[in-house]
């Protein structure tokens, strides 16, 4: 049977996901009191307009949990908060750089080399200079429900109407739209110049410089809050079944399956011949890429609603039993759990940089957390729930 799950990706509007816990282990529970770091209120600069670039954190492996050349201080953690906020703060400190407002609660936003790229519930597409200016604004009409992807010049987003939008990302006019016949409620995947996206039971795969159909494939049921991911010339889809489908990106075809036991959330990561992905059955499945057996699973207390971040031989997932975990890669072994009392992840998608985790909490708090301990760096307070950052240089 399927779950239901109210349309939204990082900040769901609903306390249910905003239910969902950081549970701290052992040392990472005893930093649970003031806030760390100054939080200015920030403001947005007048900076050149520039152009984004490729970036970095945006993948279903969660970003660069390895030391960068670049200083941890010369990154921006962006999020955007449930009050029509959109955040930019130091990554090294927490402390803000600056805020925007915008049009309707924000998702998870892509953030490349210069910039940033979200998208809101209200059917708007945003695109800023890392310095805070405004470089375009879009209304695509219809809800966006999904993070938005950056891909060679073109920006793209689904709409809640079935749409399927690539915008210019310097300009934000459209390039190209293609109508898929259903609610698209997950983020468009773009791989080898084909944009992949789910709807109506169905994965599309499209030409991503015009639009034009490649293939579509039933997937044999509708697949909500999920994306597809794509490695080594696979597609992975969960759909509301429960099934996880391995499919070829040459026609479709199916090469396999896997049987969870609820429905499927979030974008499968996969990272050394394993798929990770989280269901409504309360579990956390690693299913091996070549046949789809099963490698392990975890079991949580409730839901796993959210994309899972896999970076040096650590998985990150957050469940609706109110813990962010940290599980072994290879064996699912718990390494460590975070939470904050009574206070719930409000975007279900962590960030790992230069060993930092970073998460966005329902009483407005961002927190960066020591990826292999889980103890706090530091912690920021905005104004309403935030999404979990994303990292950009």
């Amino acid at each position: 049977m399927r779950v239901p799950r109210r349309p939204m990706r990082p900040i769901l509007a609903s306390f249910c996901l905003l239910a969902v816990l950081l549970l701290a282990g052992c040392a990472a529970s005893a930093n649970n009191g003031s806030d760390t770091n100054p939080t200015p209120s920030g403001s947005p600069t007048s900076a050149a307009q520039t152009t984004p670039t490729a970036g970095n954190d945006n993948g279903g492996t969660g970003g660069n949990g390895n030391p960068t050349p670049v200083p941890l201080s010369q990154y921006n953690a962006y999020a955007g908060g449930q009050d029509n906020m959109f955040y930019a703060f130091n990554a090294d400190s927490g402390a803000q750089r600056w805020h925007y407002s915008i049009a309707g609660t924000p998702n998870k936003p892509w953030a490349v080399t210069g910039g940033v790229f979200v998208s809101t519930q209200s059917g708007y597409v945003y695109s800023f200079s890392k310095s805070g200016s405004l470089n375009w604004s879009k209304s695509v009409g219809g809800g966006i429900l999904g993070r938005p992807t950056m891909d060679s010049g073109l920006v793209y987003v689904g709409t809640d109407q079935g749409r399927v939008f690539a915008l210019n990302s310097t300009t934000g006019d459209v390039a190209w739209n293609y109508t898929t016949g259903g609610m698209i409620s997950g983020a468009v995947t773009v791989a080898n110049n084909v944009a992949y996206v789910s709807a109506d039971g169905k994965l599309f795969a499209l030409n991503s410089s015009n639009g034009s159909v490649v293939w579509s494939t039933s997937i044999g049921a509708i697949s909500e809050f999920t994306s597809p991911s794509v490695s080594n010339n696979v597609v992975y889809i969960g759909n509301d079944g429960g099934q996880l489908s391995a499919r070829k990106t040459s026609n479709g075809s199916e090469l396999w399956h896997f049987q969870a036991g609820g429905q499927i959330f979030g974008k499968p990561a996969v990272v050394n011949n394993i798929v990770y992905f989280g269901a409504s059955d309360h579990n956390f499945y690693a299913v091996n890429t070549g046949n789809g057996s099963l490698k392990w699973k975890f079991q949580t207390g409730d839901s796993v609603n959210g994309t899972s971040t896999v970076t040096n031989g650590i998985v990150y997932i957050a469940s609706g039993d109110r813990n962010l975990y940290a599980l072994d890669a290879n064996s699912g072994k718990a390494k460590w759990h975070f939470s904050v009392a009574n206070q719930g992840v409000s975007g279900d998608w962590t960030s790992v940089v230069n060993g930092h985790v970073y998460v966005g909490m329902s009483d407005g708090r961002i927190y960066a957390l020591n990826a292999g301990n889980g103890q706090i760096i530091w912690k920021t307070q905005t104004s309403a729930a935030v999404t979990s950052p994303a990292i950009g240089q």
